[in-house]
């Protein structure tokens, strides 16, 4: 269905790219937020839900807005300022501690959402802007399995890194009772509690780092590969079409 030639293009396999990164940042941050919020805090889902909310207003507000900038100035300027912008939320969350109040770290949540917020129209634009007219249905089935093949990886290496550093920063006995107890993070004992959450706290901000970095990588590939993309004239040649035929056809 899709031609391969059409990945030779820049902007198309950039912005493919770009949203594995974007999702695999995107569904690794929720995951671990609610276990954080549900089992370390103690909140109930809905209650850990609701926390999100700063997220998804932000995306709601802005992504309209994107949509316009992105008509003004071509998709490679706002989707580079939306994944620094969540890039640089999810770093912040680096000076999450067991006890920090979440009025202290809701702002993160919300600079995590306007950058979301601000990539996703854009992007959706980026990647049938180089594509023939008859081949955007397959571009844009293209970028959503890009989406939805990144959230996955990012669940299962970020889940991988996660694993890997709680079980490092907890001392043998205590990791031994860790493994042995049941109700997740629900121990009796509070200070071994307080171990437990220290180390899943020291884990998370592995993952953040981890999926902080992709968003900062996307940055630098919207800049270096969507940079010079410009909203296309109707009469300019789409991509893998010969500006001959393109002269001949108006011609005819």
């Amino acid at each position: 269905m899709l031609e391969l030639r059409f990945f030779r293009s820049a902007s198309f396999s950039g912005t493919n790219l770009i949203a594995f990164l974007t999702f695999f940042a995107l569904l690794g941050f929720t995951f671990f937020n609610t276990l954080y919020f549900q089992e370390i805090r103690g909140y109930s889902a809905f209650g850990a839900g609701l926390l999100g909310l700063p997220a998804t207003i932000a995306i709601v507000l802005i992504a309209p807005l994107a949509g316009r900038f992105a008509g003004a100035r071509g998709p490679g300027l706002p989707i580079a300022l939306g994944t620094a912008l969540a890039g640089s939320g999810l770093l912040a969350l680096l000076w999450l501690q067991l006890d920090t109040p979440y009025s202290h770290i809701w702002w993160t949540f919300a600079l995590f959402g306007a950058g979301l917020g601000l990539v996703t129209a854009p992007m959706a634009a980026a990647a049938v802007a180089g594509m023939p007219p008859w081949q955007a249905g397959v571009a844009s089935a293209i970028l959503n399995t890009s989406r939805q093949v990144g959230g996955a990886v990012g669940i299962a290496l970020l889940g991988a890194i996660f694993s890997t550093r709680f079980r490092a920063a907890l001392p043998p006995p205590v990791r031994d009772a860790a493994e042995g107890a049941t109700g997740g993070f629900q121990i009796p004992d509070p200070a071994l509690r307080r171990v437990i959450g220290e180390a899943f706290v020291s884990a998370l901000h592995a993952g953040y780092l981890f999926a902080g970095g992709a968003l900062l990588l996307g940055t630098v590939l919207a800049l270096t590969l969507l940079g010079a993309l410009r909203r296309r004239r109707p009469d300019a040649p789409a991509t893998g079409e010969p500006e001959s035929q393109v002269a001949s056809r108006g011609a005819s």
